[in-house]
């Protein structure tokens, strides 16, 4: 006779089930709003060893912060002021330029078409073009999303200043607080986590912003040698789009070929533009790689590359850009856990 099995569920185990996913759904609701506050935790993370910098010379922490403020407002305004007419002029010979561009290009796309007639392509190719859907919208409407893009973007970008100046003015009291969430018996270890992960979040944004620059520098220099046009402004791109690892440099090699063929129909210079970012690309991956991130971060590159997916997948752009410091977060609890139950398994 074959024994029956039963499973019980108390209402205990219900209760608790259904909290956890309320709260997940919940957090799915706002989650806008948790992506902010995050932002402002990995930026509170960055400033906050500078403000103890100031807080030896006996300034108060609130000061010390928006002294960091100022520090940094005062390095971005140098920088600008050193790049901005440089890229201006580049980006002013590039619109002049695309004159030109359009008419090489009208005038291969007949060649093609001149091509593809002779076998009765045409027809069909125009079809094919003529059923797909109309995404034009108005100049008006262009506008009118961009101008609300561009104070949604000045509104977050204040609060996320705003937050992280709280965040690191009461770091003390906020950590308390989150002690004071858990149970008495986990209170040191949750104060401990919570230090343990701001730290790691500041280190990680500090190696990503160091690497950002020497790419962009490298790329740069690069293309000065070669006399590639855009120089300035293809170097800029490949350091902001470095905040993406993997896709990111791909992207901006692509991006920068695109434009130097375009713009020059030289294609000499064209495979040196990509022998550029290639070999700018091995040394990142062989000698920065490993000596700046991982050694800061140590995700594993297959956890990095679903850690991107996700986030692209949740933000765009900008959630893969913050989706391995994310990553980098979990994967300090991940590790603790990790340690607890070999430790469990040890012991029995």
């Amino acid at each position: 006779m074959k024994e029956r099995l039963s499973i019980s569920i108390n209402t205990s185990t219900i209760i608790k089930i259904v909290a956890v996913g309320l709260v997940l759904w919940f957090s799915y609701i706002i989650l806008d709003i948790l992506a902010l506050i995050f932002v402002a935790l990995v930026v509170a993370s960055l400033i906050d060893p500078f403000a103890e910098v100031f807080q030896r010379i006996r300034l108060p922490r609130g000061l010390a912060v928006i002294a960091v403020y100022i520090a940094f407002l005062a390095f971005f305004v140098l920088i600008g002021a050193a790049i901005v007419p440089t890229i201006s002029r580049e980006i002013a010979q590039m619109t002049q330029n695309f004159g030109d561009v359009v008419s090489k290009t009208s005038t291969q796309v007949e060649t093609v078409k001149g091509f593809i007639s002779q076998y009765g392509l045409w027809d069909n190719a125009k079809k094919l073009l003529d059923s797909l859907p109309s995404t034009g919208i108005s100049a008006a409407q262009s506008i009118a999303h961009g101008v609300t893009g561009f104070f949604d973007g000045l509104v977050s970008f204040i609060l996320v200043l705003v937050m992280a100046f709280y965040f690191v003015v009461e770091n003390e009291d906020i950590k308390r607080g989150i002690r004071h969430l858990a149970p008495s018996e986990y209170q040191p270890y949750i104060g401990q986590l919570v230090g343990r992960i701001k730290k790691k979040l500041g280190d990680w944004l500090r190696a990503q912003l160091l690497l950002d620059l020497i790419v962009g520098f490298f790329v740069y220099i690069g293309l000065l040698i070669i006399g590639a046009p855009y120089a300035l402004l293809l170097g800029l791109i490949a350091g902001i789009t470095e905040t993406i690892p993997y896709f990111g440099p791909f992207f901006a090699g692509i991006l920068a070929t695109l434009m130097v063929l375009t713009q020059t129909g030289d294609w000499i210079k064209t495979l040196f533009v990509v022998a550029v970012f290639i070999v700018v690309q091995q040394v990142e991956n062989h000698i920065l790689v490993p000596k700046v991130m991982e050694r800061t971060v140590g995700l594993n590159p297959i956890v990095s590359i679903v850690s991107l997916l996700i986030g692209f997948r949740l933000g765009g752009v900008v959630g893969a850009m913050f989706s391995i410091p994310a990553a980098t977060a979990l994967s300090v609890v991940a590790a603790d856990f990790l340690q607890w139950r070999a430790n469990k398994e040890s012991a029995a």
